[in-house]
């Protein structure tokens, strides 16, 4: 009886700890997948979506992502004037991801407002907007 109280109390702590990683998206697992897929490749398939950019925050259709942008694995991906933002993580008014910057343009601000942004290699970014 002990024992199966001890194995059900470390089951639900591991559970818990397990949980608790579960849903925001970090720089450091965004650091982590930019490393995964290739940040060349990241910024060379985020180029490919400049045509969007000609509508403010365009919204792009799954069946339009680069498939390199599609191992990211996003909820959305939406393209502005100055570059990709790449939807990992959403609810109601907070959003992390990754944001990519289209070459010529300007960058971000590092962790500056809301939403903030941390650079990961040169022209991507993570970024979290609270609200």
């Amino acid at each position: 009886m002990v024992q199966r109280i001890r194995l059900a109390s470390l089951l639900l702590c591991v559970a818990s700890v397990a949980a608790s990683g579960c849903g925001h998206f970090e720089v450091r697992q965004a650091q982590s997948l930019v490393d995964q897929v290739g940040a060349e490749r990241i910024r060379q398939a985020a180029q490919s979506l400049r045509k969007f950019s000609e509508t403010p925050n365009q919204n792009v259709p799954p069946e339009s992502w680069p498939k390199v942008l599609g191992e990211l694995q996003p909820e959305s991906i939406s393209v502005d004037k100055g570059g990709v933002t790449i939807s990992k993580y959403s609810f109601f008014v907070e959003a992390e991801g990754l944001y990519v910057v289209f070459d010529g343009e300007e960058p971000p601000e590092e962790r500056s407002g809301d939403p903030s942004f941390h650079k990961i290699p040169e022209g991507i970014y993570w970024y979290q907007h609270t609200g």
